[in-house]
């Protein structure tokens, strides 16, 4: 066998192995050590905020809400529609102009957090432990 042929053959093989090895290492990177458990599905909002009527501002928001363990997931889950229909409702009582600040922004997350786990019957500890604003935008017309 020539070097040349060798060298083919060698490097065919070498790239079925990188191949058949992608998706064991791509399972790999993605492993952010949360227990195995992916979280729920970060849940989009846009809502009329405050005084409601002409020239009212809307709130365009995606919310992830973070369960503590595996079992936390599946109750976000299971209880979803009821979440964002309660989030719905806390977000709408919000004033523009508070939510315009970083503290507005985190006293909103808490009220969340509060309602979230107070629908599910749980803490932060073994429930929602964690609200995470993915997208935030005001808009006034």
């Amino acid at each position: 066998m020539s070097c040349t042929t060798r060298l083919s053959s060698l490097s065919a093989m070498a790239l079925v192995a990188v191949v058949l090895l992608l998706p064991v290492t791509g399972a790999d990177a993605n492993d952010h050590g949360g227990g195995g458990a992916a979280g729920p599905a970060p849940m989009p909002f846009v809502v009329n905020v405050g005084k409601t009527g002409r020239g009212g501002t809307v709130l365009q928001t995606q919310i992830v809400l973070e369960g503590a363990n595996a079992e936390a997931n599946h109750a976000i889950d299971a209880y979803k529609p009821q979440l964002q229909h309660d989030i719905i409702k806390i977000i709408a009582g919000q004033e523009p102009e508070k939510l315009r600040t970083a503290e507005g922004k985190t006293e909103l997350a808490e009220q969340i957090l509060a309602s979230v786990n107070k629908t599910l019957g749980t803490t932060r500890k073994n429930g929602v432990k964690e609200v995470f604003f993915t997208q935030f935008m005001l808009q006034q017309p």
